[in-house]
């Protein structure tokens, strides 16, 4: 009708439930949306006055689990006009529930309308599955609290139509959910079509584009887009994001606009580097091209002589001092280089950010005594003096305000028992980064202290824990060790707060989006070698190309990930929650970049020796760092309010 071309899902005696039997139908539909040059628009509704779409009908005889389990993800999911290639505007006009398999044309609608009845909910947590990707999706459309506790709620948390189109504030810049009122049901269809043929009307000539530009530019409330680099055009094939390249992060600098005229104008980050920035990227760059052979980041214990050589080098650069005041030896740098720095050493598979440098170095320079900062400081900054963390215990792993080795004050001295385990490459440093209980045993964080200990001291015992990936972690054993005074950090019982602030230093350069790009180079490079010896058929071929592109998109996520800590930290805002997601999507992405190789090359995968490293180190790799458990519940509780309980 006048170039509309209205699409109904008629089943509503069935709540307008989706079926397999459905999903050829819609690929025609699309198709022929697709391809009619007299179709300008779409509307995708539900017949009936309360159904928009219910999810998946698992009542009927043909929509057993089998049928899913035994499809391509990427087949049983095919619904959209997004998904089947529309590039033509389509309105969604949600009159009902929409739930589960409707959130795949909510998502992929450029023009949301929903009538007062309307409500957005998703049931698969209350079936035991888990939260489906398009509910993610929502975020683009939802605050990502609001999404995300959908997502973990399932049918208790249900968006009503008039909060999920209620406009945004400006302050927190958030984009809405449906864009219009929120008609009644008998309405919404009469809207929709109003607002197809508004959409479907014929792009304007370049003259009249040039005179609205002209028009808009008076206007108070014009959209001004942050400007970007340009790109070439996309890659045929999936590719890995380049490293460090055009995704970048400053302190939020471009416009964006929610609706006609921007009147949601709000903060958007932008993603470009400044040339200042991208020029210390290309030094680093060059550094590296030095130390090719040293492959210390998945297994620094074996390539630790080389490793120590390259940190020389860097801190005759002053870079492991980078970010440090210059009065205490820095460079004065910013969070952004020291980001640029460590992620290229990741990329490069050279080593890890060096604790020293970083939590010991940086706590010394906000807590330490002058005596400390003349000590420490000067070996730390040309890498000449190396720290393992002595902080988590055989009953203190997760839980550190429960650890139990004592620090008995004796004059002006302490003595510490106890045990500490899981400690990463302590044969080859030179002092521990002590935590131990100063105060009551009942005292938790109130009580602990930070000390520096000699790992050669009489009374320190290292023994070696062997890991899968042929490194090893270490417990240390404590037996009357003596420590001055003097190596106390900070107040006693005063390191908790201390800790805090020496991690919140740290979250940015963490969990290097580089790693995880690497990771996907080597299994694609893996991968291709394997499917032009073997002479993969097309078909194969054709699936491995997209598992690779999904594994691709995940790497972007993980820097997106990690470039949201880098701008809030940038901006002064706290990052604690995003930092957990961050580590979460890290390690998460790094084992199912690994398991692909596995998937996709079986056997082989185990005889390359760098694909079998990386599914070695990723396996535990959830657990390091913090287990994905306490980061999830740190979201649950910081970005969706969510109590313990």
């Amino acid at each position: 009708m006048g170039g509309i071309a209205l699409v109904t899902i008629d089943r509503p005696e069935r709540g307008n439930a989706l079926a397999p039997s459905m999903h050829a139908m819609f690929r025609a539909v699309w198709s022929d949306v697709r391809d009619d040059p007299a179709v300008r628009v779409a509307i995708v509704t539900g017949a009936g006055e309360k159904h928009f779409c219910t999810g998946f009908d698992v009542a009927t005889d043909e929509e057993t689990s089998e049928v899913f389990i035994n499809q391509p993800l990427g087949e049983s999911v095919f619904w959209s006009p997004y998904q089947n290639r529309v590039w033509k505007p389509v309105i969604a006009a949600v009159n009902g529930l929409c739930v589960g398999g409707g959130h795949h044309f909510v998502v992929d609608a450029d023009i949301i309308l929903a009538s007062r009845n309307a409500s957005f909910v998703d049931t698969h947590v209350n079936v035991g599955m888990v939260g489906a990707l398009e509910n993610l999706g929502l975020a683009k459309r939802l605050p990502l609290g609001t999404a995300l506790r959908m997502t973990l709620q399932g049918k208790h948390f249900r968006l009503g139509a008039e909060r999920a189109t209620r406009r945004p504030s400006r302050r927190r810049g958030r984009s809405c959910a449906c864009t219009g009122c929120t008609p009644t049901s008998p309405r919404v269809r009469r809207r929709s079509g109003r607002s197809a043929s508004r959409a479907g009307t014929p792009t304007p000539t370049p003259a009249s584009r040039e005179r609205r530009a002209k028009s808009d530019a008076r206007s108070p409330r014009e959209f001004q887009p942050s400007p970007r680099r340009s790109e070439g055009p996309a890659p045929a094939a999936p590719a890995a994001p380049p490293p460090g390249g055009g995704a970048g992060c400053s302190a939020a600098g471009g416009r964006g606009g929610g609706g006609p005229g921007g009147e949601d104008r709000h903060d958007l980050m932008d993603f470009s580097f400044t040339p200042e920035q991208e020029s210390f990227r290309a030094e680093v760059r060059e550094f590296l091209a030095d130390w090719r052979d040293v492959d210390g980041f998945m297994c620094q214990g074996r390539a630790w002589p080389r490793v120590r050589e390259m940190f020389r080098a860097m801190g005759e650069r002053g870079w492991l001092a980078l970010v440090w005041p210059r009065e205490h030896g820095g460079l004065g740098a910013g969070l952004i280089e020291e980001f640029i720095l460590w992620d290229e050493v990741a990329y490069a598979r050279a080593a890890r950010n060096p604790l020293a440098a970083g939590i010991v170095a940086k706590t010394l320079i906000r807590h330490g005594s002058d005596e400390q900062k003349r000590r420490w400081l000067p070996p730390i900054r040309s890498g000449d003096a190396h720290f393992s963390l002595a902080y988590s215990e055989p009953e203190a792993g997760s839980d550190l305000a429960s650890l139990r080795t004592r620090a008995e004050r004796r004059g002006d001295a302490y003595v510490v028992n106890g045990q500490k385990c899981w400690q990463s490459y302590t044969h080859d440093m030179d002092y521990l980064w002590l935590l131990a209980r100063t105060g009551a045993p009942e005292s938790r964080g109130r009580g602990l202290s930070l000390f520096i200990v000699d790992k050669n001291a009489p009374g320190v015992t290292v023994r070696p824990l062997p890991t899968m990936d042929g490194d090893q972690l270490h417990e240390i054993f404590f037996e009357n060790v003596e420590i001055p005074e003097r190596q106390r950090v900070g107040p006693e019982n005063g390191a908790w707060g201390i800790m805090g602030e020496a991690l919140a230093d740290e979250r940015h350069i963490q969990f290097p989006p580089g790693r995880v790009r690497k990771d996907y180079e080597d299994v694609v490079g893996f991968v291709a070698t394997l499917a032009r010896d073997s002479r993969w058929n097309a078909v194969r071929v054709a699936a491995t190309r997209e598992r690779l592109a999904e594994l691709s998109v995940l790497a972007l996520e993980v820097e997106m990930h990690a470039l949201r800590v880098l701008d809030a930290m940038a901006r002064g805002v706290s990052a604690v929650a995003d930092a957990a997601a961050n580590k979460v999507a890290h390690t998460i992405a790094c084992q199912k970049i690994a398991r692909a190789a596995f998937d996709l090359g079986g056997a082989a995968a185990l005889a390359d020796p760098r694909i079998r490293l990386i599914w070695q180190v990723a396996t535990y790799e959830t657990i390091g760092g913090g287990t994905s458990e306490i980061m999830r519940g740190i979201v649950a509780r910081q970005s969706l309010g969510l109590d313990a309980t």
